[in-house]
């Protein structure tokens, strides 16, 4: 009995593993069809040369196309935000809690 229910955990994770190596099997071609393009082609695809790049008259059609040549800023984390998190360290922790040990002990 022991055997048969193992058999059948045995079966179903294997059928688990199947699915999963078949996702990553899609991923993976749909990453080398879309991104892991060599030179020849991406220059086959774009208008340009690659030691001149595009002409001036194939700009306007490339922004339309692809949108701007622009990383996006990451998002900025406030002073404020920053001056919190120190109060979250470990010794900032300990020194608080010795604080206001000491504080109740003198008071009582």
């Amino acid at each position: 009995m022991i055997c048969a229910a193992g058999g059948v955990a045995l079966a179903s994770t294997k059928a688990v593993v199947f699915q999963i190596e078949r996702a990553l099997r899609r991923q993976r071609h749909h990453l080398e069809t879309h991104f892991m393009r060599s030179i020849n082609q991406v220059l086959r695809e774009l208008p340009s040369a690659l030691d001149a790049g595009l002409p001036i008259a194939a700009i306007d059609e490339s922004r339309r196309r692809f949108g701007g040549n622009q990383l996006t800023p990451l998002p900025r984390e406030s002073l404020w935000r920053k001056f919190l998190e120190k109060f979250d360290e470990p010794i900032i922790k300990i020194l608080r809690s010795r604080l206001w040990r000491r504080r109740g002990h003198s008071r009582g």
